[in-house]
């Protein structure tokens, strides 16, 4: 199944020149649920997951997905800029690591409701990870970061 989904991916050397959303998520299990000698940490939070970033041509419906180690401001701007021309219109949401974007960059604020803001939102990456979510959760129950970015 490896070869057929890396036959059908397209190439990802390709910048998106649409209007293109970008998101992170972080892929890992709680940490009350591993095992005592697996514990980083107890309860919900980002230590000891693996973080995914993906931004989508609206236009297109293209996507470009890849895993970030480690998370900090440069990756995640440097992932976006060089997966999108100059003229692209950028839409994410309020994140610090994303506010310096070198492109025409608007964003939603989740932290006060706001979801979406006429051509402003997230939601076709949102829908993304809730595929992803479901087929976590409900199929594999676990993703190792050892094979995450097949």
């Amino acid at each position: 199944m490896y070869r057929i989904r890396k036959d059908l991916n397209p190439d990802h050397g390709t910048p998106l020149e649409h209007s293109v959303e970008g998101d992170e998520i972080y892929v890992g299990g709680s940490g009350r649920n591993k095992h005592a000698s697996e514990k980083l940490y107890t309860g919900k939070g980002t230590v000891g997951k693996v973080t995914v970033v993906v931004i989508k041509d609206r236009a297109i419906g293209q996507i470009v997905v890849d895993e970030v180690r480690p998370t900090d401001k440069n990756l995640l701007q440097g992932f976006v800029t060089n997966y999108s021309t100059a003229g692209a219109e950028v839409y994410t949401d309020e994140a610090l690591v994303y506010q310096e974007i070198p492109r025409e960059h608007e964003t939603v604020n989740h932290s006060v409701g706001e979801w979406i803001d006429e051509a402003v939102h997230t939601n076709d990456v949102k829908s993304s990870w809730a595929l992803l979510k479901r087929a976590y959760h409900g199929v594999y129950h676990l993703m190792s970061p050892k094979h995450l970015h097949y």
